[in-house]
């Protein structure tokens, strides 16, 4: 996988994951920058209603994990 960087920087994702799967993703694991939004990015950019929608479910979940441990 090492030998293939810029493959990884063109088309994974720190928020969306490994586009091939590797665990050892750099730009998963935050080593280097992505260059481009990858593909969920793009998905997320274009519908605006399904991303607040993902964060008040984000927001619910903290909640509920926060009452689970009192």
């Amino acid at each position: 996988m090492r030998g293939s960087i810029g493959v990884h920087t063109a088309h994974c994702c720190k928020w969306h994951g490994c586009k091939y799967g590797d665990d050892d993703c750099p730009v998963a694991n935050g080593e280097v920058e992505q260059e481009y939004p990858c593909e969920g990015c793009d998905r997320d950019l274009r519908d605006e209603k399904r991303v607040r929608e993902k964060l008040v479910r984000i927001e619910e979940i903290k909640r509920w994990q926060e009452a689970k441990k009192n």
